[in-house]
């Protein structure tokens, strides 16, 4: 069982109701409750966004997010350093749980076997950090470090360093995933190799890989190209610039309060925020594909 649970808006709507009709007797100060709950709890617009525009065209909207979370990432984290670098945040970031001593792993599946590549948690203690790392856990570059234009790099602060794209992984499940793209694999429901020798995250993490590379894609659009890091068509995409596949992934696995959780340690670092898990809509918004609740009531 997940530590998190993906609770659709939807369902809170259903529970809210529930909660505050008891009976079949239905005044109408709760009828009105009921009404106007939709425009209480999701037309709030967070400060961070404030001076978006949703009113623009798709690709002005874009345009604005991407140069919002371009703008304030106002700090740099080193890959490796004596100071604050991605292993201190990571360890923070991702963690189970705000209170746990484990990480989750990202296409990990089972913390019940014996064997230790497919586990899902791991001791934030049990990072690697020398030669030999069956057992321990380490970072994996969700948008392949190879696959950018150019390739990226961990020297310096920057885009190999930017935590938006680290995730705590099994080392030798960060070694079978390797360079490939993403792509879908109806046969399983765990991650794999697929049956075209690409990768398939597993379901409990493509809607977490989904918006990763939408925030890569806008935050870097001239080296993290979504559609050379996906087998997919790009059909809904006005301009053929988003594959299908992250969008249905987004609206297939709804944002966990893991990843809210990860993208509010990683901002108070960073200084931005991964738009797409503060409001999955916005991906509809900016490429159309699938109908997702509208967290803001934009």
């Amino acid at each position: 069982m997940n530590s998190f649970t993906r609770t659709k808006p939807q369902n809170l709507l259903l529970r809210f109701f529930l909660y505050i009709c008891p009976t079949k007797s239905i005044t109408m100060k709760r009828l009105l409750l009921v009404l106007l709950l939709p425009f209480i709890a999701f037309s709030q617009i967070p400060a961070y966004y404030s001076g978006i525009d949703f009113t623009q065209s798709n690709t002005e909207i874009k345009e604005q997010i991407a140069t919002l979370i371009t703008t304030t990432h106002s700090n740099l984290i080193p890959y490796t350093s004596n100071n604050i670098d991605t292993w201190d945040i990571i360890k923070q970031s991702d963690l189970e749980s705000p209170n746990s001593n484990n990480v989750l792993l990202i296409y990990g599946f089972d913390d019940t076997d014996a064997i230790t590549k497919n586990d899902r948690t791991r001791s934030i203690t049990q990072s690697c950090h020398s030669g030999s790392c069956i057992g321990l856990w380490n970072r994996e570059h969700v948008f392949a470090k190879s696959l950018a234009n150019p390739s990226m790099t961990t020297d310096d602060p920057g885009i190999g360093t930017d935590v938006h794209n680290l995730r705590a992984a099994d080392s030798q499940m960060n070694s079978s995933r390797n360079n490939r793209p993403f792509e879908n694999a109806t046969a399983s429901l765990e991650s794999t190799i697929t049956s075209n020798g690409n990768w398939f995250p597993g379901d409990e993490w493509k809607g977490d890989v989904a918006r990763i590379i939408m925030y890569m894609y806008l935050r870097y659009p001239s080296n993290c190209s979504a559609t050379d890091i996906a087998v997919s068509s790009t059909t809904f995409s006005p301009l053929g610039d988003m594959p299908d596949l992250f969008l249905i992934w987004n609206e297939e696995d709804p944002v966990s309060e893991f990843e809210q959780n990860r993208n509010e340690v990683i901002f108070s670092y960073q200084g931005n925020r991964n738009p797409f898990i503060d409001n999955p809509h916005l991906a509809q918004l900016i490429w159309n594909g699938p109908v997702i609740q509208d967290n803001w009531g934009i």
